[in-house]
C-alpha cells in the first residue's frame, strides 16, 4: 500500500494552526491492491515517481519524536508503519 503520513500537533481536541506538519506519500514495492486504489485514489502510476520509505524512514522517525501517534485506522496504519520500518532495518518503536 502507498503510505500518506501525517502530523499534526493537536491539543484537547484542536488542531494548533502553527504547528509543522509532513505529509509525504511513498511508493509501494507492489501493485496498488483494486479495493485500496477505491479507497485512495492512488494509482500505481501516480505512486510510480514517488520515493520509497526506507530512505526516509530516519526522516520520519526523527520528525515524529517521542509524539504519540494518533492514527486514523490504527490497526492499518500502525501494521503499516512497522512493515516498512521493518524492511528498511530500522529501529523503532510500537
Amino acid at each position: 500500500m502507498p503510505g500518506r503520513v501525517g502530523r499534526n500537533r493537536a491539543d484537547a481536541g484542536f488542531t494548533d494552526p502553527t504547528a509543522v506538519s509532513l505529509l509525504s506519500l511513498t511508493r509501494p514495492e507492489r501493485s496498488v491492491p483494486a479495493d485500496a486504489l477505491a479507497v485512495h485514489g492512488l494509482s500505481d502510476e501516480f505512486l510510480a515517481d514517488k520515493p520509497l520509505f526506507g530512505p526516509d524512514a530516519d526522516e520520519f522517525l526523527a520528525f515524529v519524536g517521542d509524539a504519540p501517534l494518533v492514527p486514523h485506522n490504527a490497526r492499518f496504519d500502525t501494521a503499516f508503519l512497522n512493515a516498512e520500518l521493518k524492511r528498511s532495518q530500522t529501529d523503532h518503536r510500537d
